[in-house]
C-alpha cells in the first residue's frame, strides 16, 4: 500500500503506521524518519569584476536562492582544464562518473581557479537535484595590464552631509578633482565625472585623453 501526501513542507519527520486486526488489537510500527528538502532554486555565477593577471588565482562566486543538501554543481572554466563537480558525492559521481568530485557544496560557495594564459574565458555551471537543473554563465578576463588601479580624488570636499557647500544658482561652483593612474606606457584613458543633485537629477561627462 502506497500512502501520498503531496503538501509537506520541507523539514524533518516522524512517521509512525498503525494497523488493526482483531486478535492484537492496534499494532504501531517503528518510527520512521523522514527528511524533506526543497528544490534547487536561483543559481547564478559572479566574481569580484577584476581582471587579474595569469597564474594569480581566480576565485569564481556561486550563489543560490535555495541549496538543498542534495544536489550537485557542475563547474567548467573555459580554459579546457578538467571540469569539477560539487556538492552531495553520490549525485555527482552517478551523474558524472569520469569528472573529478571537488568536494562538498555550499552557499554561497567560493571556487578558486587558476588561469595560465590571457585570455577572455566563458565559465560554464550547471546545478542540479533530484527534480530541476539551472545554469549559468560568467566571463572572465585574464591579462596583464599596463597601468594600476586609479587613484580618484575631490579637493577640499565635505566629509560630512550635515556640513554642504551653500551657493547661489547665479554664482558658479567650482570642485577641482585629482586622478592620477600610473602606467608603464602610454594608453588611451576616459575619465567619468558624475553629479548627482538631490531630487533625482544627474549629470554625467566624460574626458578622454589619448595619453
Amino acid at each position: 500500500m502506497n500512502i501520498v501526501n503531496g503538501n509537506i513542507q520541507s523539514g524533518n519527520y516522524s512517521s509512525v503506521v498503525s494497523g488493526y486486526n482483531t486478535v492484537q488489537g492496534w499494532v504501531t510500527s517503528d518510527p520512521v524518519v523522514l527528511i524533506i528538502v526543497p528544490d534547487l532554486a536561483g543559481f547564478v555565477l559572479g566574481d569580484d569584476g577584476r581582471i587579474i593577471e595569469p597564474n594569480v588565482t581566480k576565485i569564481v562566486n556561486a550563489n543560490f536562492t535555495v541549496l538543498p543538501p542534495l544536489a550537485c554543481l557542475l563547474v567548467d572554466f573555459g580554459d579546457n582544464t578538467p571540469d569539477v563537480t560539487f556538492g552531495f558525492q553520490h549525485l555527482c559521481v552517478s551523474s558524472y562518473p569520469t569528472v573529478a568530485y571537488g568536494g562538498p557544496s555550499s552557499n554561497p560557495m567560493n571556487i578558486p581557479h587558476v588561469y595560465t594564459q590571457e585570455g577572455i574565458y566563458q565559465v560554464r555551471g550547471l546545478a542540479w537535484d533530484y527534480r530541476v537543473s539551472y545554469s549559468s554563465q560568467l566571463q572572465v578576463v585574464i591579462a596583464i595590464l599596463p597601468c594600476n588601479m586609479p587613484n580618484v580624488q575631490i579637493v577640499e570636499k565635505y566629509a560630512l552631509f550635515s556640513e554642504p557647500q551653500i551657493n547661489q544658482k547665479s554664482m558658479p561652483l567650482v570642485k577641482a578633482t585629482l586622478s592620477q593612474i600610473q602606467c608603464n606606457r602610454t594608453v588611451p584613458v576616459r575619465v567619468k565625472a558624475q553629479f548627482h543633485k538631490f531630487g533625482g537629477y544627474s549629470y554625467i561627462a566624460y574626458i578622454t585623453n589619448s595619453g
